[in-house]
């Protein structure tokens, strides 16, 4: 399925440019770069610590969640009413666990728990996979009532019936 009939083009388009213009704006400020005749004397000031938990952090992880859960909704869909076979149902679970793994979370919070508790109950694709059969305790329940609480709506889309 193509970026463009997924309607994630927008997305994934918008996290380039701002990652390439992060990057250029790193470069295109760094002070006297290749001026060996500049006369700037080194900062004795101590630099201020970075936060260790953003919203930004648990904003990106509670959209993430969201598209992990339309993944293996989805393909467990898919897989049930014989669209698919199991070997691509193993390939997408296999897929949402590396999108949640790979989704930078805040180093601590509510969410950043919730998120260790997926990834410790649920440490591969198929015990995420596990969770939308059915009478299934699902793993991701925490963390999404975690984002709830946070302010952040988890979205998840249906999309295969007809």
């Amino acid at each position: 399925m193509s970026l463009l009939r997924t309607g994630r083009f927008p997305l994934y388009g918008t996290a380039v440019v701002v990652f390439l213009l992060g990057s250029l704006t790193g470069c295109a400020s760094s002070p006297n770069l290749g001026d060996e005749t500049s006369t700037a004397q080194p900062s004795t000031a101590s630099p201020t610590p970075t936060p260790t938990s953003t919203a930004g952090d648990d904003e990106v992880t509670c959209a993430a969640l969201g598209d992990v859960r339309t993944i293996l909704y989805n393909a467990r869909a898919a897989f049930e009413t014989d669209r698919m076979s199991q070997d691509e149902l193993n390939h997408w679970a296999d897929l949402a666990s590396r999108v949640l793994s790979n989704t930078p979370s805040a180093d601590h919070g509510s969410i950043a728990d919730a998120v260790d508790a997926v990834k410790e109950a649920a440490p591969d694709g198929q015990s995420l996979l596990g969770a939308f059969a059915l009478g299934a305790h699902d793993p991701t329940a925490e963390l999404a009532a975690a984002c709830e609480a946070a302010g952040f709506a988890v979205v998840m889309s249906g999309f295969v019936g007809g």
